[in-house]
């Protein structure tokens, strides 16, 4: 909730503040598309952030289902605020960043002959505590991890 509610602020600040900056003076700008265009951005480039395979998948699915909406967010489109989807995007993209999973890295083994060691399959399972153990268990159940 901390997260949607931090995420939420930066992209209505980062749109608003775009258009407030940017905009012709004697245009008026109403709406939320600015913080729909965020959530777009963020989910598109979360998984890159993350490095979650399903959250990658996620975002290439929603990028290729939604581009069309891209077509509205650049100049010339009458009685839109581009300034404003554009700010909003942004705000999602620097959102995805921010927010991103900031666990550490595990150490990297050597083995005798140097370099790092083989990789096993019960290296690349997550920690029970993770919120996607059971959803990386069965996709793990299903081969596709």
């Amino acid at each position: 909730m901390v997260r949607f509610l931090g995420l939420s602020l930066l992209i209505v600040v980062t749109s608003g503040v775009t258009v407030w900056f940017l905009e012709r003076g004697n245009v008026d700008t109403v709406g939320a598309s600015g913080l729909i265009f965020g959530y777009f951005g963020y989910v598109v480039v979360r998984g890159l952030f993350d490095r979650h395979l399903i959250d990658t998948l996620i975002g290439v699915v929603m990028a290729a289902s939604f581009a069309y909406l891209l077509t509205v967010a650049v100049p010339g489109t009458p009685g839109v605020s581009w300034l404003g989807h554009l700010g909003g995007l942004i705000g999602g993209l620097v959102g995805a960043w921010l927010f991103r999973d900031r666990r550490p890295r595990p150490a990297k083994d050597t083995h005798a002959g140097g370099g790092t060691a083989p990789t096993t399959r019960a290296a690349l399972q997550p920690r029970p505590d993770n919120p996607r153990a059971d959803l990386h268990k069965e996709l793990g159940d299903l081969g596709l991890l």
